[in-house]
């Protein structure tokens, strides 16, 4: 089952999920991997009100491999006012 299959799955029985991926060495050089997890936290941030009936002061931070390593520690950097991350959990974790 690849990502997209699996997140239809929890979209099904969860309230909310936003999946994003982001761009990937070599082209893209450092730090636009970090730029594109700022990017993700910040339009959920700006459209929070689009996400009616989800509880973002309870996010879970999924992801694979780097992904949610680098999502938090963006996340972490700034004080947004919505998605507030409670949990994390790193899929084939360093």
């Amino acid at each position: 089952m690849n990502y997209d299959e699996f997140f239809q799955r929890l979209a099904h029985d969860l309230h909310g999920i936003v999946s994003v991926n982001y761009r990937l060495a070599p082209e893209p050089q450092y730090p636009s991997q970090h730029e594109d997890a700022f990017d993700a936290f910040e339009f959920v941030d700006d459209h929070n009100q689009d996400f009616e009936g989800v509880d973002l002061k309870q996010c879970l931070l999924v992801g694979d491999s780097a992904g949610a390593n680098i999502a938090h520690l963006r996340a972490s950097e700034h004080m947004f006012e919505s998605p507030k991350v409670i949990r994390m959990l790193s899929i084939q974790s360093f």
